[in-house]
């Protein structure tokens, strides 16, 4: 990380963990596109109160925008949540970061979001921690649950292979 900007872990994940994780992503996708708030539906997808408390209009307005990009916040999905959290402590993810950063890290609700990607998808998207200020240190995982890339029909990650200083020249 400190040399290149990133690090690729092919098989991660089990493939029974990325199946039942990938599973879940789709539940919480067709219970936040099919149930507006229907309580059947929790907790595939139950908006954060929290969030809604903390960031007034933000959250909705941030809802509006992932919904766009083919995304959601990891937050508003519970079970998902939980499914992503194990994931990231039992593959040790979680105490690497904290090697990395020297302390315990936190999950960011604007970061932490579940994407589906049709295979015509455009490639505008990126993530980065840019936007939490130059004193904040963010490290971003991406866990792919599906086959993609080259010799699939479905798009895949390009890696920078350093770290950039300013991201408004990407």
């Amino acid at each position: 990380l400190q040399h290149h900007g990133c690090l690729l872990v092919r098989g991660l994940l089990p493939r029974a963990d990325a199946d039942e994780l990938a599973d879940s992503v789709e539940r919480a996708f067709a219970a936040r596109d099919g149930s507006a708030g229907d309580e059947r539906h929790a907790p595939w997808f139950a908006p954060c109160r929290e969030w809604d408390a903390r960031a007034g209009g933000r959250a909705q307005m941030a809802r509006q925008w992932a919904q766009q990009c083919a995304t959601m916040q990891v937050v508003d999905s519970p079970r998902t949540l939980r499914l992503v959290s194990a994931a990231l402590v039992d593959t040790g993810v979680v105490a690497a970061v904290t090697d990395y950063l020297g302390e315990r890290p936190v999950l960011s609700i604007n970061k932490t979001t579940l994407r589906r990607i049709p295979p015509d998808a455009r490639t505008a998207w990126h993530q980065d921690g840019a936007f939490m200020g130059g004193e904040t240190r963010a490290v971003d995982v991406w866990i792919a649950l599906t086959d993609c890339g080259d010799g699939t029909d479905a798009p895949g990650m390009h890696l920078m292979p350093r770290s950039e200083e300013h991201t408004s020249e990407l």
